[in-house]
């Protein structure tokens, strides 16, 4: 998954959902977070159809 938050936006767990997290008991995940940093912006070309996640700003919900 990539995601391209606009520049000075902070990206992250919600609070409320980070503290939900840290009750889990496991002490590893299988995952590879890569963030790249550029001098200029980038252009995103046109996506196809399907490709975008669109209930991916749900995600970050929390779910009671």
């Amino acid at each position: 998954m990539i995601i391209l938050p606009p520049c000075g936006v902070t990206h992250g767990p919600h609070p409320k959902a980070f503290a939900a997290g840290a009750k889990h008991t496991r002490t590893e995940t299988d995952e590879v977070a890569v963030m790249i940093d550029t001098r200029r912006p980038l252009n995103v070309a046109e996506l196809p159809e399907g490709v975008e996640n669109i209930e991916y700003v749900n995600s970050w919900l929390l779910k009671e």
